[in-house]
């Protein structure tokens, strides 16, 4: 066992500790690993149960975008069995569940209920069979992404576009497969797509400093609309990427809300995140209080999806939008 489990499980047993006290407690234990600290998701996952809280015990374990703390993840669930495991983000759950049709029990957790959510593409990524079943026992889960075709007929429907244009990094399995999937889609419109990627550093991470001559050589490539898909690496650097296509008079759309109200998207065509850990609660609930088999569940999705559009930077582009769009959208000021 490592040093860092034993440390891991120090903090367990002190502020919540799962034992044989615990479970005579009846209280439930929920486990939740996540990657980028405990946002509206998880903290809409939790909200869910309100006075019911009180019957679990909840372990939020933040990845902090380092892919290298998964594998201690892993072998504390093992240690602490919980009796439900949740996992935010692609990266999160193909490491914590490997592959739908070939998880090793030595490296993965294959024998505890599990939801996972904000995977943009589970099929893609390898977590699920299909949108609809996971395809074992242990797994269900949640659709959080609009699907492509969606994303790039709302962008025509704010303003007809024969081409359009992605910076994408291509370290993260999301990006990689949004940009197939809009690749895909592109080519179903009949709109020219041009792709750019962001440059790494020796070490192989994509390089901060290169953000803003991506969005220059994008630009150079004269797409009528940037586009930017699943990428925590992005979303964390929003104000820099959506200020360089601002620069760049270059009209920006996310498959994300936050790219839109806590920067300066234009666009965005996005399943709220609190609406989604909602989602995953009700998996959740109906695992642990219905006594279902994760694997029986359909993975659950939104009905519709919600459309913003922010006002400022659709005046700072003189670009704004049909009277037909703006009625069904949420503006942001």
């Amino acid at each position: 066992m490592t040093k860092v489990i034993v440390a891991l499980l120090a903090a367990v047993f002190v502020w919540n500790p799962i034992n044989a006290m615990s479970k005579a407690a009846s209280k439930q234990t929920i486990y939740m690993a996540v990657w980028r600290g405990c946002e509206e998701a998880c903290k809409s996952f939790i909200d869910f149960f309100g006075d019911r809280r009180q019957k679990f015990n909840f372990i939020i374990r933040d990845a902090g975008r380092d892919k290298s703390k998964l594998e201690d993840f892993v072998d504390e669930i093992k240690i602490l069995r919980p009796d439900l495991l949740v996992t935010w983000g692609t990266s999160v759950s193909k490491r914590l569940l490997g592959k739908w049709d070939s998880a090793d029990p030595n490296r993965h957790i294959t024998n505890i209920p599990t939801v996972f959510m904000i995977v943009a593409d589970p099929v893609g990524a390898g977590i699920s069979k299909t949108n609809r079943w996971s395809g074992r026992v242990n797994v269900t889960g949640t659709l959080n992404r609009a699907p492509a075709k969606t994303q790039l007929q709302t962008i025509r429907s704010y303003r007809p576009i024969k081409s359009l244009g992605m910076v994408y990094n291509d370290n993260e399995l999301n990006a990689r497969l949004s940009v197939d999937a809009m690749r895909k889609a592109a080519q179903v419109e009949g709109v020219s797509f041009f792709v750019e990627r962001l440059k790494n550093d020796q070490n192989g991470r994509p390089r901060i400093d290169d953000i803003d001559h991506a969005v220059e050589r994008i630009a150079a490539k004269n797409p009528e609309f940037l586009y930017l898909g699943s990428s925590s690496f992005l979303t964390k650097y929003r104000k820099r990427v959506t200020s360089a296509a601002l620069k760049q008079k270059l009209p920006l759309a996310a498959g994300s809300e936050v790219l839109v109200r806590k920067a300066t998207a234009l666009l965005g065509v996005a399943a709220k995140y609190s609406s989604i850990g909602r989602l995953a609660a009700m998996q959740a609930q109906d695992i642990l209080f219905g006594k279902k088999i994760p694997g029986d569940l359909p993975i659950k999705k939104l009905d519709r999806y919600s459309v913003l559009i922010n006002l400022n930077t659709a005046k700072g582009l003189d670009l704004y939008p049909p009277i037909s769009l703006l009625k069904i959208s949420e503006i942001i000021r």
